[in-house]
């Protein structure tokens, strides 16, 4: 019984135990929140930033630095004068104020989750002839470029994301290109990112810069199941004069437009994820494209307004007509971005040129390629009708040799200073001086680098003379000039017949340096007429004998 007693005295009463317990929980408790106290504080200290940069440069390509970093459970994590430099010296962003509330409770299982994140006058520059050793491949800009410029690629499972008063800077790649700078950008972005769905929201997007202005901008994407859908609509101001870098890829080389324009565009796309760039092969939208004035290659277009649809990457031109050069021009076309290259094909037959006034500038580069006499000419004048049944012109890749036409093309009351090249016709013609000038209507073909056709047949005053052949896109020239006389010494003229074959001769050479030998085709071009004449008294003179 004693010792029952002595054993009950040696063991602390229940209360005693409870308490002891009670106690070292309250110490325990005292110890985590002081912990997740002096935490904030910890980070938050000169110390602690030094711990916390060093740890991000870690696992950066380049160098990261900021002014200050504070911490705290409620006011959540600011960031002040943030920059970063990669190293290979072609990126650098400087952002005044980062503030972000980050879920804690996420981050300790290891996902990065945030609420309202505010990042304050970003500038992002971008130098692509910066860093890069001569010997390695130079980035080039597109959307193929952003494939292969490093990219830093966070978990983040959640952020609503705000861009205030940004900026972007780019220098380009091409000596002589001014530097982009696109300002006052300003954005609220959503991410939502699990296992299955990636969805971006983009809304409020504003920015402006030397080519344009876009405002009320919103965009959603949504990848999932291994593609992506990306939808998005902004209104738009832009100026011809500047933008035409940006577009100069869509349109035909040579075209210069100018003038300001204002709308608003929707667009919406479907491609495979890290496939960005069949984003055009997939591309729906419906836009008015217009201008104030354009010019291509000589042909001077008045205001001009023309609806321009594109579905699944097949843009359509609808039908429209436009003033040019106090004649009428007519056009409608497809372009097929899933193709390469991309060629910009007519709909259908169509008179695309009405009375147009031929310019000096339309006859050295356009029209010099349909007959040599317009080549090195001055002070020319006339007009042109053109009937289109076939027409191709490469947008985006191809060469020349991609270019085809077909059609029917005349000139009326044509005038212009005689080159070398036409003085030698007309004298070998025997006509003193060119005007008035008329080309019949003649079918043509331009394919494969080559404009070829059977019989042009100009009327100098009321001589005809005759072209036929082929002219290169390369400016070679291989044709038949077929003059007014015959070897018989008649001379044809409009509406007239006339006996003995008509003088032709040899054009060879290039369009810069023809080569004509007006004296050796004339004693060839004899040769064979006496040959003939002297066959038809031999064969005359056997007739008599065997009579």
């Amino acid at each position: 019984m004693n010792q029952a007693r002595g054993n009950s005295e040696a063991q602390p009463p229940i209360k005693s135990r409870a308490k002891i317990l009670g106690w070292v929980l309250a110490a325990g408790a005292a110890a985590i929140v002081s912990a997740v106290f002096f935490i904030p504080m910890f980070v938050s200290s000169e110390t602690g930033n030094k711990l916390i940069l060093a740890e991000v440069n870690r696992y950066l390509p380049g160098e990261a630095n900021f002014g200050s970093l504070s911490v705290g459970w409620l006011k959540g994590i600011v960031v002040t004068d943030f920059s970063f430099r990669d190293s290979a010296g072609q990126m650098s962003v400087r952002i005044k104020r980062i503030t972000t509330k980050p879920h804690y409770v996420s981050i300790m299982f290891g996902v990065l989750s945030f609420g309202r994140t505010l990042i304050d006058e970003p500038i992002v520059e971008i130098n692509f002839k910066g860093g890069q050793p001569k010997t390695e491949r130079q980035p080039q800009l597109g959307i193929s470029a952003a494939k292969s410029f490093p990219v830093i690629a966070l978990p983040v499972k959640k952020i609503d994301l705000i861009i205030n008063n940004g900026c972007l800077k780019v220098s380009p790649l091409q000596a002589g290109r001014s530097e982009t700078i696109v300002s006052a950008i300003i954005a609220r972005i959503k991410v939502l990112s699990d296992m299955v769905m990636t969805k971006v929201a983009v809304s409020s997007l504003r920015f402006e810069s030397q080519q344009i202005k876009i405002d009320n901008g919103r965009c959603r994407l949504v990848s999932m199941g291994g593609k992506t859908d990306l939808e998005g609509q902004f209104d738009y101001v832009y100026d011809w004069g500047t933008v035409s870098d940006l577009v100069r890829g869509f349109l035909p080389k040579g075209l210069e437009m100018k003038g300001k324009q204002q709308g608003t565009i929707s667009f919406s796309s479907e491609y495979p994820n890290n496939e960005a760039d069949r984003f055009w092969a997939n591309l729906n939208t419906s836009v008015k494209v217009g201008f104030e004035q354009a010019n291509y290659m000589g042909l001077i277009f008045e205001p001009t307004e023309v609806d321009v649809e594109v579905e699944k990457g097949l843009l359509t031109i609808k039908p429209f007509s436009s003033r040019v050069n106090n004649g009428q021009l007519n056009f409608a076309g497809k372009a097929d971005f899933r193709s390469e290259p991309v060629l910009l094909r007519a709909a259908g037959p169509l008179q695309i040129a009405k009375d147009i006034q031929i310019t000096g500038e339309m006859a050295e580069r356009l029209l010099m390629y349909l007959n040599p006499v317009f080549a090195r000419t001055v002070d020319v004048g006339g007009v042109v009708n053109l009937s289109c049944e076939k027409l191709a012109i490469p947008l985006v890749g191809g060469s020349k040799n991609d270019i085809e036409l077909a059609g029917v093309i005349s000139v009326e009351h044509l005038q212009l200073e005689a080159s070398e090249l036409f003085g030698q016709i007309l004298a070998a013609a025997n006509v003193g001086r060119a005007s008035d000038i008329t080309i019949r209507p003649t079918r043509f073909v331009l394919q494969n680098g080559l404009l070829k056709y059977d019989d042009m047949q100009m009327y100098v005053g009321n001589s005809p003379i005759n072209f036929k052949g082929a002219i290169g896109l390369d400016k070679s020239l291989n044709m038949t000039v077929t003059l007014p006389y015959t070897t018989k010494g008649e001379t044809a003229r409009l509406g007239r017949e006339t006996a003995g074959k008509r003088i032709t001769l040899v054009l060879k050479g290039t369009l810069n340096k023809p080569q004509i030998d007006v004296g050796r085709a004339l004693q060839e071009q004899l040769r064979q007429e006496l040959e003939g004449q002297l066959q038809e008294k031999l064969l005359e003179g056997l007739d008599k004998l065997r009579k």
